[in-house]
């Protein structure tokens, strides 16, 4: 899996795996919706695409793509080295009891999974309608998602209280 694909899987999973149905053309998909919190080009008919113009988005972007690469290099590659090396019988499906939205170490440790069933404390929350946002005056919180991934990334888990803050 690529860098970017699990970047926007990790942002999906942080968002608490909540399904808000497409009303209409200008509702963004789930998909381009955890792409651009990830700091991804949501795909090229997105209503979310006008938002990537924004100079905030643009430095959200470069932030999440440092923080990745900084953790790609020291964790993930290192953690994938010692699953090939030590895990001599993959399995298609990956069971992860307790994982709160943690896909990122899932996918590090068993990359070669096609199904991750993922369990958590932590109620599902609903997936941000980003278009709406922007009308009302901007998208905000892309530093929030920044801190609470931050956390996951020098602690290797989220902290519930500081996901609820930020």
């Amino acid at each position: 899996m690529s860098r970017l694909n699990l970047l926007a899987a990790i942002v999906a999973s942080a968002l608490s795996f909540a399904i808000l149905p497409a009303h209409s053309a200008e509702v963004a998909t789930q998909n381009d919706t955890a792409r651009f919190l990830a700091g991804m080009e949501p795909s090229s008919g997105s209503p979310l695409v006008a938002l990537t113009k924004d100079r905030s988005w643009q430095e959200h972007a470069k932030a999440m793509d440092k923080a990745f690469a900084t953790i790609e290099k020291s964790t993930l590659a290192p953690i994938r080295d010692w699953s090939k090396e030590n895990l001599k019988s993959p399995q298609k499906s990956m069971f992860y009891m307790f994982s709160g939205p943690d896909f990122l170490f899932a996918n590090a440790f068993f990359p070669h999974a096609s199904t991750y069933v993922l369990a958590a404390l932590e109620p599902a929350g609903e997936i941000p309608d980003l278009v709406k946002t922007h009308r009302r005056g901007g998208v905000s919180g892309l530093g929030h998602l920044q801190n609470s991934m931050r956390t996951l990334l020098q602690l290797s888990f989220f902290i519930t209280q500081e996901m609820r803050e930020n």
